[in-house]
Order: C-alpha cells, then structure tokens, then sequence
C-alpha cells in the first residue's frame, strides 16, 4: 500500500504501488527536470553576468561572486524541494509500517570497494524472516 498519490497504480492515496522500475522513472524524471531548471538558469545568468561585466569591467569579481552565489542557492532550493517530497514520503512509509505491525527498522553498514558505505534496512513483522534493502548510504 502506497500513501504517495504519484507512486501508486490508481493515482489516489492509499492504493497499491507502482512496480519499482517505475518508481525509479518517476524520481528519475524529477531529477531530470530539476537538471533542466538549473541548467537553464545557469545559462541565463553567465548571460546576464556577461552583460553586466560589460557595463561595469570594475565589478567582474563581484558580479562574478553574486552569480555564483545565486547559482548555487537555487539550485540548493530546488534540490531542496525535490527531496523534501520524497523524505516526507519515507517518513510516512515508516511510521505507517510500525502501525502495521513491523518492528523498528535497524540499519547495519559497511564500505564496499568503491568507498561507499552500503546499508542494510531490515524490518521484521513479528514471526516472519527479515527483508532486507540495500540502499547507499554515503561516500566516506
């Protein structure tokens, strides 16, 4: 059962989900869009830059620092935005699956080849085998 009205097959709330491939096509294309704004503001704003540093060459550091500046807050904004969903999301998901009878979720990790830190989620209903999620948790 999905509570994510975007994630399930009826596109109402509480019904049941979408495969994960599909999932992971929906957060893909999140992040594709998000890709786009950015790209698309970065590329009106080195614009404007320029323009500015043409009419004020003893400003170029300046104007360059203001720029990046704003290119980097709003691309955190939107980053911000897109994740904000999908945390909500999660945190739903986890106090619905203790309602539902699953114990507390335990998290073990250890560093596979490449430097990330692998995770293991399991969560246990009473009586049954763990299922276990590997999920990467971060780059040391």
């Amino acid at each position: 059962m999905e509570h994510n009205p975007r994630f399930t097959v009826s596109g109402r709330s509480d019904d049941t989900a979408i495969d994960d491939e599909a999932g992971k096509r929906l957060i893909l294309a999140d992040a594709i869009g998000n890709l786009q704004r950015s790209l698309l503001n970065n590329v009106s704003m080195r614009v404007l830059e320029r323009l500015l540093m043409r009419r004020s060459p003893n400003h170029q550091k300046l104007l360059r620092t203001i720029g990046w500046i704003e290119r980097s807050a709003l691309a955190s904004y939107w980053s911000y935005r897109l994740s904000a969903g999908h945390f909500r999301q999660w945190q739903e998901n986890e106090r619905r699956a203790q309602q539902l009878g699953y114990g507390s979720t335990d998290i073990a990790s250890k560093q596979d080849a490449g430097g990330f830190f692998i995770g293991f989620r399991t969560t246990v209903p009473a009586g049954t085998r763990p299922l276990l999620t590997r999920f990467r948790l971060s780059k040391s």
